[in-house]
């Protein structure tokens, strides 16, 4: 009776082992498949955030030389109400 107890927990315990190594499988391969798709969506991903950096410097280096711009004009407009003061 104890051999067929020791046996039947065996057969048990080897037949779990085995669902859990089945279970490990498909979640290896659940995960090999995930980060296939996620390896081929960082390149989209990369080029969408480059293209975002790009726009940004672009609005960035527009608003500088706006910026510079109109500090030429106030520097251009200043001697002249000077000139317009000493010549009154």
């Amino acid at each position: 009776m104890k051999t067929l107890t020791a046996f039947v927990v065996t057969a048990g315990l080897i037949a779990g082992l085995h669902t859990a190594t089945v279970k490990a499988d498909e979640l290896a391969a659940q995960l090999r498949s995930e980060a296939q798709t996620q390896l081929a969506a960082l390149p989209e991903l990369n080029q969408l955030h480059a293209r975002e950096a790009l726009q940004k410097t672009v609005i960035d280096l527009i608003a500088k030389q706006t910026a510079q711009q109109d500090v030429a004009a106030l520097i251009a407009f200043r001697p002249t109400s000077q000139l317009v003061r000493e010549a009154e």
